[in-house]
């Protein structure tokens, strides 16, 4: 063979071994062996443990066929250009990987197609977006990312701001024992919080063993003031909270198509409080009827529960009024009962009745300065549309300190609840 027809052949059996070595697939887990997943996430390149014939070896590689996550198992292979590319899930581990669901992370040979900036970006609707979501931080661990979310709250939006939740005291004890947990926003406080179910003695798989009914009965106990975002699996010896734990999403059940609520109050003036067993004093102030209170005075007024309260949700009694003084404290108290226009119950024996004050307030340090202030809550389960409300105002004792020089007066009543908005 000549020279000429031997380099000719040489270089034919090197682009052949070349291709076979290219076309070699291997099994690899995405992620670094320091824990990290994205080597460079603006261009799609994260770390893999490829296994080599010679052994482990950490690799960035071009990741557009599926949806990365830390340890999921794939298949890689060498481009024809150099560089390492994840080809799709490993088939035979995935269902082992995502906990026995039917999840699957591919996105198809053209996915890469379809990214920002790409020349067909898939475009995502506002309604496909969803703010609060619960899922496991970049080197997963015990403690689990929550983003941030709007929610509605008597009336008024509040935003929830991303966080970082350690559930680490959560985890059951002792092995193959498990529990759910219910990840949500505590909209009075605007913070994160947890909802514990019980620890159950449940074997542990990678399967998840409980159901949304489970999940339901857990959620049929919690306060008004729990916003459920998403339930979480834990379980004995539980070293970090993957994907496949944060099993159930609750965002969309719980805000999803709520009618809007907005605040709304009842007034009462100050002529209607001239109905008690100690009558405070009937004056005015300025342009303002003026109604003062000495400690045991008291006012009785009523009102009919509105057909467009929220059912379950507390009414508050406030009080707007103002002191010819600089000093001093002041508490007011409010008791109240509810009745149904039934037949069925004496009016001055009402099944539903409660009371609360303000606590002692100190008087403005304006003289005859206006504030309002919360006396007492109407429980949300102790009435319906339609029901009659009583409530006795009154002044009574403080419970440490000293009163004004003057009497305090009381120019409004408020009965302030929540509405559906029309």
């Amino acid at each position: 063979m000549s020279t000429n027809l031997q380099q000719r052949f040489d270089a034919a059996m090197s682009r052949l071994l070349q291709r076979a070595q290219h076309d070699q697939e291997y099994d690899a887990r995405l992620g670094s062996m320091a824990g990290e997943l994205w080597a460079d996430r603006a261009e799609r390149r994260v770390w893999a443990r490829i296994e080599l014939p010679t052994g482990i070896t950490e690799r960035e590689v071009y990741c557009a066929k599926v949806t990365p996550a830390l340890d999921m198992p794939v298949t890689v292979r060498r481009h024809r250009k150099g560089f390492w590319e994840v080809i799709e899930e490993d088939p035979a581990l995935a269902t082992a990987y995502w906990g026995g669901t039917t999840i699957n992370a591919n996105v198809g040979a053209h996915g890469a197609s379809h990214l920002y900036g790409s020349l067909d970006p898939t475009a995502i609707d506002g309604r496909q977006w969803m703010h609060g979501r619960v899922y496991p931080t970049d080197t997963p661990g015990l403690t689990v990312n929550v983003s941030g979310a709007f929610y509605r709250y008597r009336g008024a939006w509040g935003y929830a701001a991303a966080d970082l939740l350690d559930l680490t005291a959560l985890v059951p004890p002792n092995a193959n024992q498990q529990r759910i947990i219910v990840v949500g926003i505590d909209k009075a406080t605007g913070g994160w919080d947890t909802l514990d179910g019980a620890v159950e003695f449940r074997y542990v798989t990678n399967a998840i063993p409980f159901t949304p009914a489970d999940v339901a009965a857990l959620l049929a106990g919690a306060d008004d003031d729990f916003e459920p975002i998403a339930a979480v699996r834990l379980y004995g010896g539980q070293a970090a909270v993957r994907q496949y734990d944060v099993f159930l999403a609750l965002r969309s059940a719980s805000s999803g198509d709520r009618a809007p609520v907005i605040t709304r109050r009842i007034e009462i003036n100050a002529r209607q409080l001239n109905m008690g067993s100690a009558l405070p004093t009937m004056d005015y102030l300025g342009s303002y009827p003026f109604v003062t209170y000495a400690i045991g005075d008291n006012s009785r007024v009523s009102f009919v529960v509105p057909d467009d309260w929220v059912a379950g949700t507390e009414m508050i009694v406030k009080a707007r009024w103002a002191c010819n003084d600089t000093a001093g404290e002041v508490r007011w108290s409010a008791a109240w009962a509810c009745t149904p226009a039934d037949c069925n119950e004496a009016v001055d024996g009402p099944a539903h009745s409660g009371s609360g004050n303000s606590g002692d307030v100190a008087v403005c340090a304006t003289a005859k300065a206006l504030q309002e202030t919360t006396v007492a809550s109407i429980s949300g389960a102790s009435i319906q549309a339609g029901d009659q409300v009583g409530v006795q105002f009154s002044r009574i004792a403080l419970g440490d300190g000293s009163g004004p020089g003057a009497a305090p007066g009381v120019i409004t009543l408020l009965i302030e609840y929540t509405a559906q908005a029309v």
